[in-house]
């Protein structure tokens, strides 16, 4: 149970310190950086406070309310039995894959760009003593002519619950917030941070995929071929992302036990979830009369495996740049077969096996720097503008043969010149984008030759 296994991971602190003090004796990246703790202990439970409060059925909720949008007037917010800060590891990668699709009985390759995506997996498992061994992230595969995956993410614990949450966020993934991690930031804010491992490597999927011979089905017509997964660029960055986990008594006679709620906290206000509840007929039976909208809340809380009580909650993946009308469907399938598949219970574990993971020397794992991703992204937006003119010649290729075939010829003389124009600057964009390779790109282009 995620409060038994929460309540022991304050324990493992102790041993993760036992080994070397060089930051290999936890992570085995040269290239990892991370997200300090933009918030301390106090402020975390503060802010958890109210949220705490009407969960554990409105205990201190004055006090909690106080505290957390009166500040400065004494009052005291309900405080949690444990509150432990952990790193979590995980992959935030931009990329441009390919893969072959079929709609009906038309095969398509598709290939589209991913940016920002950042993706945790986490394995199912209810003991504890495997949490350390078992952590790590997933892949987020965006890729740039017709789809993107944008700031993607899933968590790299064997905690079920921080598993099945998506850490995306516009805010959150910017280079500037991150630095190079150290010894120094195992110990923030006068309390020690617990390292979760690294475990799941974030080419697995990729290997996975290329291992699978049967075809995935997304609906009814549309299905795509796994082992035809293609990278033109992919780059992926080890980040470390902050959170405080806490727990609380639960006060319910004969009901008694421990809720855990979690904070990001890599920046102030970020995003409070918490365990699956099942609460809702708990505070249905102390309100019996209570307001329509309160027990609807209540219904809904019981649905959701891990409620996002402040913020936004973010899809693991957010697909955008379908422009062809016949790409624009695929969207939504692609959407939401992605989400659910990283949540399956499972695949952590699956990409865990299929990981090997032993080190950074990998040329295509990179550090989470401003220099590293401005010609990455530069490289990625090439992409669009080629692929995004070459679907504009096709197009108008296509329309000046039915035009021909109908007698309403387009003058062939500034059909000539528009193409001619086009095909320019399409080969110019191609020999732009050629120069701005990255030389870690071209080595491991070469490696794999």
């Amino acid at each position: 149970m995620f409060t038994n296994r929460i309540s022991r991971i304050r324990r493992l602190t102790a041993g993760l310190r036992t080994y070397s003090a060089a930051p290999q004796s936890t992570y085995p990246f040269t290239k990892l950086r991370a997200f300090p703790f933009e918030i301390s202990p106090e402020d975390a439970i503060t802010e958890m406070a109210p949220y705490a409060s009407s969960i554990c059925l409105f205990k201190e909720l004055i006090g909690s309310l106080g505290a957390r949008f009166i500040p400065g007037f004494g009052f005291k917010p309900l405080r949690p039995v444990r509150i432990t800060p952990v790193y979590f590891p995980g992959w935030i990668i931009d990329a441009e894959v390919s893969v072959d699709v079929t709609c009906g009985d038309v095969q398509h390759r598709t290939s589209g760009i991913a940016q920002d995506s950042y993706v945790n997996v986490i394995h199912d498992t209810n003991n504890i003593a495997e949490l350390v061994p078992d952590i790590c992230q997933v892949l987020v595969l965006e890729t740039c002519p017709f789809m993107w995956f944008s700031n993607a993410s899933r968590i790299g614990s064997d905690f079920q619950v921080l598993s099945w949450v998506s850490y995306r966020s516009d805010e959150i993934i910017t280079t500037e917030k991150t630095v190079p991690f150290t010894e120094s930031l195992k110990h923030q804010h006068g309390v020690d941070v617990t390292c979760l491992p690294y475990t799941i490597s974030p080419f697995a999927a990729l290997g996975l995929a290329h291992s699978t011979t049967d075809p995935i089905r997304l609906g009814d017509d549309v299905s795509i071929a796994p082992k035809t997964l293609d990278s033109d660029m992919f780059a992926a960055y080890p980040v470390l992302f902050p959170l405080y986990l806490a727990q609380y008594e639960y006060p319910l006679p004969g009901k008694e036990r421990l809720v855990t709620l979690f904070i990001e906290a890599s920046t102030a206000g970020g995003r409070i979830r918490s365990e699956k509840l099942d609460i809702g007929n708990d505070v249905r039976s102390l309100i019996p009369m209570a307001p329509r909208a309160l027990v609807d809340f209540t219904h809904a809380l019981d649905e959701v495996d891990v409620p996002c009580l402040q913020g936004t909650p973010s899809p693991f993946f957010g697909l955008t740049g379908f422009y062809s009308t016949e790409k624009r469907g695929l969207s939504t399938l692609l959407d939401h077969w992605l989400n659910d598949a990283v949540v399956t219970h499972g695949a952590g574990q699956t990409l865990v096996v299929n990981s090997d993971l032993v080190s950074d020397d990998d040329p295509r794992i990179r550090p989470f720097t401003l220099e590293e991703r401005t010609t990455v992204e530069r490289w990625l937006a090439l992409s669009q503008e080629i692929e995004s003119m070459v679907r504009v010649a096709v197009s108008m290729r296509r329309t000046h043969e039915l035009a021909s075939a109908s007698n309403k010829v387009f003058p062939q003389d500034v059909f000539d010149k528009t193409i001619e124009s086009l095909e320019s600057k399409i080969a110019e964009l191609q020999a732009e984008q050629v120069a701005i390779t990255p030389e870690w790109w071209k080595e491991y282009v070469h490696r794999s030759e």
